[in-house]
């Protein structure tokens, strides 16, 4: 009787010993979520100088001045690149056009058979944009006039770059075949190009107002190709990041109507196992700043609240949506698209 009673006292302790370590744990657990982050943040870009650099160096400094942390804009080789530097750790947050979050969270291109998961935005982002611009002798009005042209267009560095350049040859009936097409270098390349007569037309990347088409435009007699409906079509058809960019007329001489260009969102994106109360201060100081953030670059004009889900590729960070809640923007319509990113049905 007596062993037995030893036993059930040794198995009663067991068990205890057991549930008060699984209580510490878990209140070691809750006391870690809840310790403020106190690291440094470090934000991918994109090259220095790019307008990513820019923007993302300025959300740094809103981070610095309304969060007290450290934040510094990494210089990076962007998007898809950005987004291995998330997922190694790295950096905390990063730029990221649309279409390489698309590849990443559905595994394709660049991430073939690798799907990225752990992506989540904080913000839909600011735009960005192609445009191709024609010498006015060359006799180019339309993409579809490109045939037998010279068309410095292709950068094999450049995920978006090759996007917008396929979508303009599939919707025009161009190949390799009927046209000439160079390889990009840089934009300034292209601008040169342009300018001593060595390319007929040129895809330039960008932002409203490009510093290289004002330059080119400027110095020499150029058309500004419009988008048109074999473009928009194939867009909807194949490729879901692209969009159709108003250009406002007179952004550039001699361009005195108002057109489509090529359009795509750059992200801004962060980890899934990142606090939430982290991003949620993040997402606040971004987000209630609006003149600092405008100040920053024309194009961060697109990161506020207004109209901040078009194109979204990938899921939104629960930091960032307790504040959209908040603020009231963040609709049914909204949710279900998240909640079928994250029921793997998008």
């Amino acid at each position: 009787m007596e062993r037995k009673k030893r036993w059930l006292f040794g198995v009663s302790l067991f068990w205890v010993m057991i549930s008060l370590g699984l209580f510490m744990l878990a209140h070691e657990g809750a006391a870690q979520s809840s310790t403020p982050w106190t690291k440094p943040i470090s934000i991918g870009s994109g090259s220095i100088g790019s307008t990513h650099y820019v923007i993302m160096s300025g959300i740094s400094a809103l981070i610095k001045k309304n969060m007290g942390l450290s934040a510094t804009a990494e210089a990076t080789k962007w998007s898809a690149d950005n987004v291995d530097l998330l997922r190694n750790k790295q950096i905390e947050l990063s730029s990221c056009t649309s279409d390489a979050v698309y590849d990443a969270w559905k595994g394709e291109d660049y991430f073939k058979g690798k799907p990225q998961r752990f992506i989540r935005l904080i913000h839909s982002g600011y735009t960005s944009c192609g445009t191709t611009v024609a010498r006015a002798d060359s006799n180019i009005e339309s993409h579809a006039d490109l045939k037998g042209k010279r068309f410095y267009a292709w950068m094999p560095t450049s995920p978006i770059y090759m996007r917008w350049c396929n979508l303009v040859m599939e919707a025009n009936q161009l190949t390799r075949q009927n046209l000439n097409l160079m390889n990009v270098v840089s934009t300034g390349e292209a601008v040169t190009a342009l300018i001593e007569n060595r390319c007929d037309a040129a895809l330039i990347v960008g932002s409203i107002p490009t510093a290289g088409i004002i330059e080119v435009t400027n110095r020499i007699s150029a058309r500004i190709l419009p988008v048109l409906d074999a473009e928009i079509k194939l867009m909807k058809e194949k490729y879901p990041f692209v969009f159709p960019l108003t250009l406002p007329a007179n952004t550039y001489k001699g361009q005195d109507k108002e057109i489509f260009i090529l359009g795509v969102k750059t992200h801004i994106i962060c980890r899934d196992d990142l606090p939430d109360e982290l991003i949620y201060r993040i997402t606040k100081a971004i987000m209630e700043h609006p003149d600092e953030v405008r100040a920053i670059h024309p194009a961060a004009k697109d990161i506020m609240l207004k109209g901040f889900f078009q194109a979204i590729q990938a899921p939104f960070h629960p930091g960032a949506i307790q504040y959209y809640k908040e603020k009231g923007v963040w609709t049914p319509e909204v949710q279900k698209v998240q909640d079928e990113f994250l029921a793997g049905r998008r």
